[in-house]
């Protein structure tokens, strides 16, 4: 007998395979790992993995940024993923999760999952999709 919860995400799965290919687009996520030292350049952010994967996007409403005390600003992003598209290398001791220093592409323009220095997401309750919440790289 399949169970509720594999039932609940395989109901997400198809809404989310719908809803990107119909309103989203492809964007490259950079899963941080750590500063390196190169004698030419100097520091150099290192990445995990770089993934290109279907996505959603919106806008934070009024209320949310209101509710965030100000860590949240009209001008950020937030963007649906599938979770699944992270893979635990073998140095993780966890699975892998948004975490402050990723950066994304979305039709050239770069964005950090770095609010102010705080990453922002969340795992929907079936724990099929993250929301991430995205800032200007720019600004």
């Amino acid at each position: 007998m399949t169970s509720p919860r594999t039932l609940n995400q395989t109901a997400i799965r198809r809404a989310w395979s719908h809803t990107a290919n119909r309103f989203g687009g492809i964007l490259t996520y950079k899963r941080y790992k750590g500063v390196s030292y190169d004698p030419e350049e100097g520091e150099v952010k290192e990445f995990w993995e770089e993934v290109d994967t279907r996505f959603v996007q919106g806008q934070g409403r009024q209320y949310e940024i209101a509710a965030s005390g100000g860590l949240l600003r009209a001008d950020d992003i937030w963007v649906l993923i599938p979770r699944e598209i992270f893979t635990q290398q073998e140095e993780e001791s966890r699975p892998p999760m948004p975490q402050s220093g990723d950066e994304v592409e979305i039709d050239g323009q770069e964005w950090l999952a770095s609010l102010g220095g705080e990453i922002v997401w969340e795992l929907d309750p079936s724990r099929t999709l993250f929301k991430i919440w995205l800032r200007r790289k720019d600004e």
